[in-house]
């Protein structure tokens, strides 16, 4: 969902972006080139594509799609750490499998399949890992060595419960939410089991401070969407992680998506019970701050230097909204939409999964072939 550098109003660039042929999976260069400030990358869920945002915050505008029309695609995710020409991303086809669009790549390459259609994909900070997990197969996966060497690693969800979310940190360590006898368990996950660090009633989004300090050290924040409370964990990984309460002023109400700064100032908290989007400042030093959207925001997802958020792109034929939280008055903003297509929706098409038959474990496919 994002990316090239915003600094102060924008880098200015020269971009020639990649065009997918879904026929033949061969990467061209599309007869297209986007000259000025560039804001970053954004899945446009309406279109099934990757666009370039370009303009500033308040004066925005897509740019031509980096994939081509005939792709097959139901979702993607692009890491808010792509610049300019360098793109990386996770796409998910109709048929379960999973690529990574890497930089400097001919093709998307498979690095997955069977992947339940459910399945959201998100990127940590770096963007060196992503978290897959889907719900209706109860499952989860850990995407390291992005964006040159993709590889894939089954998580261990503890038995007998539902993920409900999940987010992943620059070290790779992912933090889920799993249901539990009252209200839902917060914890680390991995390739040999699960580690409970909270609970809340309700999961509510989670995001992990920026960078990669020593094992054990990391830090996130998570939001209770029945209480509207944050959370800050701290020595996550270690052998004693704590989790204390963060001063939201009262004004979350169903916090649905939670993202931290790239200086690990501020955390945000995306609202869409009161169209909001709340900040919190981790030092304590300032009150909690609302900022007004008029739309439902239902994620955070940074664009570089993690100022500029995406807040919501998953209604097809609305506005892309965004967060600039590196204006001296934060604010949110749209890019215009796009025309509808007449391409089914990726809700039918998940619809319809839901239907079928549960699906098997994914199967993962390495760089150079099956294994």
């Amino acid at each position: 969902m994002l990316a090239a550098l915003l600094a102060g109003c924008g880098t200015t660039s020269t971009q020639t972006p990649l065009s997918t042929s879904a026929a033949t999976g061969s990467t061209t260069p599309m007869a297209v080139t986007a000259r000025g400030p560039q804001l970053g990358y954004l899945w446009d869920a309406g279109q099934k594509n990757i666009y370039p945002v370009l303009g500033v915050a308040g004066g925005a505008h897509y740019a031509a799609p980096l994939l081509s029309a005939g792709a097959a695609y139901v979702s993607g995710a692009v890491s808010g750490s792509s610049t300019g020409t360098s793109v990386w991303a996770l796409l998910l086809d109709g048929s379960g499998t999973l690529y990574a669009l890497t930089p400097g790549s001919a093709t998307p390459g498979v690095i997955a399949t069977r992947v339940p259609l459910d399945a959201t994909i998100t990127f940590a900070p770096g963007g060196a890992y992503a978290v897959v997990l889907s719900r209706s197969a109860n499952s989860a996966m850990l995407v390291s060595g992005l964006p040159a060497q993709a590889q894939i690693a089954d998580l261990a969800a503890p038995a007998g419960i539902s993920l409900t979310g999940a987010a992943v940190s620059d070290r790779g360590t992912v933090l889920a939410g799993w249901t539990a006898s009252s209200g839902v368990q917060v914890g680390t996950i991995s390739a040999t089991g699960a580690a409970p660090v909270a609970s809340v009633s309700a999961w509510g989004g989670a995001g992990f401070v920026p960078g990669a300090p020593a094992a054990g050290q990391e830090q996130a924040v998570i939001a209770d969407a029945g209480t509207g409370q944050l959370m800050r964990l701290a020595a996550i990984g270690g052998s004693a992680p704590t989790a204390a309460a963060l001063p939201s002023g009262g004004k979350l109400q169903s916090p649905a998506a939670v993202a931290i700064s790239g200086d690990g100032h501020w955390a945000f908290a995306a609202d869409s019970a009161k169209q909001q989007v709340v900040r919190v400042d981790l030092s304590g030093s300032t009150a909690p701050v609302s900022i007004a959207c008029a739309c439902q925001p239902s994620r955070l997802v940074a664009l570089p230097g993690n100022t500029i958020f995406e807040v919501s792109t998953d209604q097809p034929a609305q506005p892309a909204w965004l967060l600039d939280a590196n204006a001296l008055a934060p604010r949110t903003f749209f890019v215009p939409a796009l025309a509808s297509t007449a391409a089914g929706s990726t809700a039918a098409v998940v619809a319809a999964a839901a239907a079928a038959p549960a699906p098997r474990a994914a199967s993962k496919v390495a760089t150079g072939g099956a294994r």
